[in-house]
């Protein structure tokens, strides 16, 4: 695959730059009025060498398939990781919930930045008991809250 994908990919340009090059010698030789009568013979070359250029970028493409994937799990693997990690540390943080919502509140806010609603009863952010706006620890688990 490998080795017959480009070569289809060169046979398949080579008659395409025929093709498309005879059609335009005798399309501006019709247009400019001399009648030269072999010039536009190769023209149907155009199209099998356009099929081929198809069958070949898809036998080159399916020949590199492996590589391609190893190369692109490489590359984006530290991205993923990086913004999983980020999203992880950002949702296990010792936040206040709103009872509505359940969005992340400040501990000193008399309504949800998210919803709108007054806070009145809080929740602690990893086991979900009701907490006082001036507790500094869970009741329930012991979290600290910030």
């Amino acid at each position: 695959m490998r080795i017959l994908g480009p070569v289809l990919l060169a046979l398949g340009g080579v008659l395409t730059i025929i093709g498309v090059g005879s059609f335009l010698l005798g399309f501006f030789a019709i247009v400019s009025g001399s009648s030269s009568s072999g010039t536009s013979t190769l023209f149907f070359l155009a199209l099998p060498g356009m099929a081929l250029l198809g069958i070949g970028g898809m036998i080159t493409q399916a020949g590199y398939l492996k590589e391609v994937a190893q190369y692109t799990a490489l590359e984006t693997s530290p991205a993923v990781t990086t913004t999983v990690s980020a999203i992880k540390s950002a949702l296990t943080e010792d936040d206040i919930l709103c009872s509505s919502c359940s969005a992340p509140i400040e501990p000193d806010s008399k309504f949800c930045s998210s919803c709108g609603i007054e806070i009145t009863k809080l929740q602690c952010a990893k086991c979900h008991a009701e907490i006082e706006p001036d507790d500094k620890y869970c009741g329930s688990c012991g979290t600290t809250i910030t």
